[in-house]
């Protein structure tokens, strides 16, 4: 596990204030969530999608490191599930339980906001329509 200080980035993320003080949190979190997703070993970057509990969380990624982030958050369900090829995902969110069904193992990646899950137990599409949130 990494603490965001150990993950490359500077500065402790104030998540209740994240939206009430405006984008730089949020901003924060896109480079902490591109930075522990480029921190893992190359092979297992090539099977491994990041996945946004929230869609502000999937922008801020997206923007912050020209990644593909999936969410099934608001409208960003709609532009559908990872390929069948990724059987991991790197989750930023606040409920670590969202995918834990879907996968065999969860594994804390920094502490409170981000976890790896590994072993995905199920195609994307049976599980896909389950992740959409409002």
């Amino acid at each position: 596990m990494v603490s965001a200080t150990t993950a490359g980035a500077p500065w402790i993320i104030p998540l209740g204030s994240a939206f009430g003080k405006g984008e730089i949190e949020v901003r924060q979190l896109g480079e902490l969530t591109v930075s522990t997703y480029d921190s893992l070993p190359p092979e297992q970057r090539a099977h491994t999608a990041v996945f946004a509990e929230i869609y502000p969380f999937a922008a801020a990624a997206e923007y912050s490191g020209q990644l593909d982030v999936y969410s099934g958050h608001r409208g960003y369900w709609y532009f559908g599930p990872p390929p069948e090829s990724v059987d991991s995902v790197l989750f930023a969110g606040f409920d670590p339980n969202l995918l834990r069904p879907y996968f065999t193992s969860t594994t804390p990646v920094v502490d409170g906001l981000m976890w790896l899950y590994t072993g995905k137990n199920q195609p994307w599409r049976q599980f896909w329509p389950a992740l959409r949130t409002q």
